[in-house]
């Protein structure tokens, strides 16, 4: 029995750590509100696109000067965890501005 009981705390002391790496990276919200340089609030429809290492990760619609709010949730995910630590900028999408 207690040559049972190593094995055993041994296998556990194995599984453990590939348990711990298999966790996935937590997606995060954001929200806020969107203005130019001048005060104004930009018509709806306009796209905000957060961008990481310059390259969009998410898009998302302008209503009343906002984006991220219910029922168009802003949310990133990071599946792999391999954007920890990273900047995220936000833009707006450079096909819906006017000329």
């Amino acid at each position: 029995m207690k040559r049972f009981d190593l094995v055993l705390v041994f296998a556990l002391t194995l599984l453990m750590p590939t348990a711990a790496l298999a966790a996935p990276g937590i997606p995060h919200q954001f929200y806020g509100s969107v203005s130019y340089t001048n005060g104004t609030i930009p018509a709806d429809g306009i796209s905000v696109e957060a961008k990481i290492g310059g390259v969009v990760v998410k898009s998302s619609t302008v209503t009343s000067g906002k984006y991220g709010y219910a029922p168009n949730l802003f949310m990133i995910t990071d599946p792999d965890s391999l954007r920890k630590g990273q900047t995220i900028s936000f833009f707006e999408a450079l096909n819906n501005q006017k000329s």
